[in-house]
């Protein structure tokens, strides 16, 4: 029988360097450091913003939607207000945002930076269908401006002003340029042909989108 040298394996030595330096060394030095909740939600929200899944699937499930936080329900109304937007061929992006507003408006839209304001209010209460409703009624107004910015430059050339096919952006310019806000007279406001045409197109969407789910 041979006798043993005595010394001890060069395996059992990197084994032992390596659980001493697995003591020694900070956790998140290996692993990386630990998820934070904010971290959670930015994935969640990039997840979001990566699919292609139409935003109406989302808001139809009504349990779905009320698993999401503010920040990816905004996401998704915004997605909506993008497939508006693109359907009614304007190729800007339309931002939306929850403030608080007043005159008890449910939402508005501003031109000048392209965002859709959706009341803070009615953002909580409002069930999912009647958020899609309010943004659809404001992707209308988007598209509003920018028939009065078409027809703007169609004046230009007096020849084809006069056209029928044109009236509509006459309409648009004149109602956006003389429009009365609800604080003014509330009457008014929801008579002007601005805020029947909006109303009319929401009406029209909503009850499109529902009917396909069905």
């Amino acid at each position: 029988m041979r006798r043993r040298n005595g010394r001890v394996p060069w395996w059992l030595i990197l084994i032992l360097i390596l659980n001493l330096l697995i003591r020694i060394i900070p956790q998140e030095w290996i692993i990386g450091p630990a998820p934070t909740a904010e971290n959670v939600r930015q994935q969640a929200e990039a997840w979001i913003a990566e699919q292609k899944e139409p935003a109406a699937d989302v808001l139809q499930d009504e349990n779905r939607w009320l698993g999401l936080s503010e920040r990816e329900k905004v996401r998704i109304l915004e997605r909506l207000a993008e497939e508006q937007a693109a359907s009614l061929g304007l190729w800007k992006h339309i931002d939306v945002k929850v403030v608080e507003l007043e005159d008890n408006l449910a939402g508005q839209y501003d031109d000048r930076t392209r965002t859709i304001e959706i009341d803070a209010e009615c953002f909580e209460k409002y069930r999912p269908e009647k958020l899609a409703y309010v943004v659809c009624h404001e992707v209308r107004h988007a598209y509003q401006f920018a028939l009065a910015d078409a027809w703007m430059n169609l004046c230009a050339d007096s020849r084809y002003a006069d056209l029928e096919l044109f009236d509509m952006m006459e309409e648009c310019y004149e109602g956006l340029n003389n429009y009365c806000h609800a604080s003014e007279d509330l009457e008014a406001y929801k008579n002007q042909w601005v805020e029947i045409d909006a109303r009319e197109y929401a009406d029209r969407e909503i009850t499109r989108i529902w009917l396909k789910k069905g």
